[in-house]
């Protein structure tokens, strides 16, 4: 492969950094809605997820982040917060859309992560198991908030269905990253 130019790199960097405040952009416009509107848990959500996307930009370099996973991350955080999990586009929870959405980008972020040679079946699974666990350990964090701290719910707690309806949806999205990362890695 190639070594990367000074002037493609620098393109990319400038384009994830676009990523990155486009982002902050509209979370930060979602945060003054919801404080408009006093929303403390979305409010939660949202100061969370810029948290969590300033400290992924910062160490994106030291865990192989490329601007893809960047996107991936944005628009995962944007869409979660977008406030509209109580619709059913498609004649589908918009949970497990967001929950399909997540489980993509835990699975992109960890392929970037893993430059080592793997075979097609090691990959595929490590993906899979780490959109499996984030998801998982997701559901737990939202089943104790609903216990722990009742009235300021950060994050709804729903039946074990719907936790085994999102696990699917973390699958599925960790599914179609392993597929896509089997197909970019030959």
């Amino acid at each position: 492969m190639p070594a990367k130019t000074p002037q493609k790199s620098g393109k990319k960097e400038r384009a994830t950094n676009l990523v990155f405040i486009l982002g902050l952009i509209v979370l930060v416009a979602l945060g003054t809605s919801y404080f408009i509107e006093n929303r403390l848990d979305l409010i939660l959500q949202v100061v969370a997820s810029i948290i969590g996307l300033a400290v992924f930009r910062v160490l994106g370099k030291r865990l192989k982040q490329d601007l893809a996973s960047h996107l991936a991350l944005t628009v995962t955080l944007v869409v979660h917060n977008l406030g509209l999990y109580s619709t059913h586009p498609l004649d589908i929870s918009f949970d497990h859309f967001t929950h399909f959405l997540g489980g993509f980008t835990v699975a992109i972020v960890t392929d970037r992560m893993f430059t080592e040679k793997l075979t097609r079946t090691k990959r595929f699974t490590i993906l899979l198991m780490a959109s499996l666990g984030v998801g998982a350990l997701l559901e737990i964090v939202q089943w104790l908030d609903a216990y722990i701290v009742p009235g300021v719910e950060m994050f709804r707690a729903d039946d074990i269905s719907n936790a085994i309806n999102d696990l699917i949806s973390d699958g599925l999205g960790g599914i179609v990253m392993g597929i896509i990362a089997l197909v970019r890695k030959q």
